[in-house]
């Protein structure tokens, strides 16, 4: 028994110097920046944001995934019902999201409406006695939507207590509760560091009602940081 804790502790110790690096430089951001969020979780919008989420959600429903190469358009019909410097923009924005995501196309498939792309982290422990999905993210144009399952955002509460609610703690309770779950991060987790960072560790918390939480971030804003919500998954 002691034997095998401290075989855990090296493999956590090992876990978190290989991440570390990884998640940090997204983490620094949420210190220097005076945000301020209603009781539900969503950012007060300042009336520049306000304007960009507007923007968003009128171009929102011209978008798909091009089914040959997982890569973010505007549909045939955009040009029909978007005026010119909206869908110049919007192409902008396109090619941005694009960009980041190259690297990872391999981790999603295409969602069933064909405007987002999918992928579930489940746990590498075929023994485990809880329901193997715990992460769902789906990536569109603007940003991304993550879901954590309630047994790993009590787990993640349970290492919050331990290493604290601030930017590194957050960064390593995360990092430990993933390697709890034999959860390796692909590249696209790290966001939901600065997100659950804007947030507050406990107002993420705070949202679990045994369905798990949803974690929605626009991250193509104009003040250059992520634009948070969560709710709860019930």
């Amino acid at each position: 028994m002691k034997s095998s804790k401290i075989g855990l502790a090296l493999s956590l110790l090992a876990f978190l110097m290989a991440f570390t690096t990884v998640f940090s430089p997204y983490a620094t951001k949420a210190n220097d920046l005076d945000l301020q969020f209603l009781p539900d979780g969503s950012l007060i919008l300042t009336p520049e944001q306000k304007e960009f989420q507007e923007f968003v959600d009128k171009v929102d429903p011209y978008v798909e995934v091009n089914k040959s190469n997982k890569k973010f358009q505007l549909t045939k019909d955009a040009k029909e019902n978007l005026d010119r410097a909206t869908l110049k923009e919007a192409q902008k924005f396109l090619n941005e999201r694009n960009k980041e995501l190259k690297h990872q196309l391999d981790e999603f498939s295409i969602s069933a409406d064909g405007n987002a792309l999918e992928a579930t982290l489940e746990s590498a422990d075929e023994f485990a006695p809880m329901s193997s999905a715990h992460i769902r993210a789906t990536n569109r144009w603007y940003g991304f939507d993550i879901w954590f399952s309630s047994s790993f955002v009590q787990a993640f509460s349970d290492n919050i207590l331990l290493f604290g609610a601030t930017v590194q703690g957050i960064n390593t309770a995360l990092l430990v509760t993933l390697a709890a779950f034999k959860i390796s991060p692909p590249g696209w987790v790290t966001s939901a560091v600065t997100a659950i960072a804007f947030l507050g560790a406990w107002l993420f918390i705070s949202r679990d009602q045994g369905c798990g939480v949803n974690l929605r971030v626009i991250t193509i804003s104009p003040i250059g940081a992520p634009i948070p919500t969560v709710w709860n998954a019930c």
